[in-house]
Parts: structure tokens; C-alpha cells; sequence
């Protein structure tokens, strides 16, 4: 991902306007789990998004307060980038793919975030 997606300057511009990028080991989420009575919100984080965890990566996307708003495996992506071959002609499959989960994201983030505001 580091020589393709991340390296990709539409990716990076996506990541640099709409995201906190950060990552995680499964071992620290579940560490943080185990802390319920110390921070309840972190704990309550840490358990939703080890709730979707699938080996070997999962990319998540949730707002500020830890709510998922959208994931996708590693192997996912590859599959992506795997149909997305066929359409794409001068752009890497690997940030083509790792795009459209970007921008279906935010999509996700203004419907949800819309619904949020009604309530």
C-alpha cells in the first residue's frame, strides 16, 4: 500500500482534507477493550472495531467519536483492484480501489452524519 495507494496524490490530498489516518494492532485494541472500567469510551471503540476485524487488515473509516462508518478488508481491496483492471486504463488499480473506499466513506459520513442531525 505504501508504494501504491499511499503514495497515490489523489489518495493523499483525500487523506490530507477528510481523515485522521491511524492504525492499530489487534493485541493493543484488545488491550484498550480490557480497560472498560478506566475509559468506557475507549474500551467501547476498541470492542466495535475489533467487532468487524477479518485476518490479515481491515481499513476502517468511523467519526471522531468511534462510530464505524465503513470498512474493507485487505483482501477486499485486492479484489477490487482486481475488477477494477478491466475498467481503468491509466491509474494503479491499488489507488483506484483504495479511492473509491475513501470516497465511499464519505459518502457513508454525510448520509449517517445527516441522519445524526435529525435526531
Amino acid at each position: 500500500m505504501r508504494e501504491t495507494a499511499l503514495a497515490s496524490p489523489p489518495v493523499i490530498q483525500l487523506l490530507q482534507n477528510y481523515f485522521i489516518s491511524t492504525w492499530a494492532l489487534t493485541v493493543e485494541l484488545e488491550d484498550f477493550k480490557s480497560h472498560s472500567k478506566l475509559d468506557p469510551a475507549l474500551a467501547s471503540v476498541a470492542k466495535q472495531h475489533l467487532a468487524v476485524y477479518k485476518f490479515p487488515v481491515m481499513m476502517l473509516i468511523s467519526f471522531p467519536n468511534g462510530s464505524l462508518i465503513h470498512s474493507l478488508n485487505a483482501n477486499d481491496l485486492l479484489d477490487m483492484q482486481s475488477s477494477l483492471l478491466d475498467q481503468i486504463q491509466y491509474e494503479d488499480p491499488a489507488s483506484a480501489a483504495y479511492q473509491a473506499f475513501l470516497n465511499e466513506g464519505l459518502q457513508r459520513s454525510h448520509v449517517q452524519g445527516a441522519v445524526k442531525d435529525e435526531l
